[in-house]
């Protein structure tokens, strides 16, 4: 499930081109992403999911109710549900992640995480063993990267048994670190984001 960010709201019908601007949308419009990742011997194909919300802020319930309808519309792995957002869809994303940690396998906060009572969505994310990676450009004009720097370091202060990673691009400016992020060539320690999400599952 990948959520965007302010440029791309919309009523969800008519502005859906919207989410082709940014993100998971534009590369599912650029047709970019590989029809299959190969993790561990396994093969395995993604759902894309790209919601488009409106003017109000979704709540994790909200997003909850996303998922309940997905089940029950496509065939999914209910152990492999992976989300990501890029800046206040990063925002929602760990907001979300938090309240609901065992709904999800793993997320990517992509240039935006919450910043209201950060330590205990990182407690929560911690106990509950899920992956995170976050990315930020380091002299982020928006959204400071330090939001990210102290979310993953108060996960990992908690000793999680999957200790939170984060990708900070110092060569970088601007807002955009999800270009780079969600981009299938991009890799760390020889693994892209999708493939760094499937070693994950509940």
């Amino acid at each position: 499930i990948g959520l965007h960010g302010l440029g791309q709201r919309g009523e969800g019908n008519r502005q859906l081109d919207l989410l082709a601007d940014a993100g998971l949308g534009r590369l599912l419009a650029l047709r970019k992403l590989p029809p299959n990742f190969v993790v561990n011997g396994r093969n395995f194909s993604f759902i894309y999911i790209c919601p488009q919300f409106g003017g109000a802020t979704p709540t994790p319930e909200q997003l909850l109710n996303l998922i309940d309808t997905i089940k029950n519309k496509y065939r999914i792995d209910l152990s492999r549900i992976y989300l990501t957002g890029l800046s206040v869809g990063g925002v929602i994303t760990t907001e979300s992640a938090s309240k609901f940690p065992r709904t999800f396998a793993a997320i990517a906060p992509l240039a935006g995480v919450s910043n209201m009572d950060v330590i205990t969505k990182c407690r929560s994310m911690a106990k509950a063993r899920l992956a995170v990676w976050a990315f930020h450009n380091d002299k982020d004009p928006t959204i400071p990267s330090f939001d990210s720097k102290y979310m993953v370091s108060t996960i990992n202060s908690f000793a999680p048994v999957i200790p939170a990673r984060l990708s900070i691009f110092t060569d970088q400016f601007g807002h955009d670190a999800w270009t780079r992020a969600l981009d299938p060539s991009y890799k760390e320690e020889g693994k892209n984001l999708y493939e760094w999400m499937l070693q994950y599952a509940r």
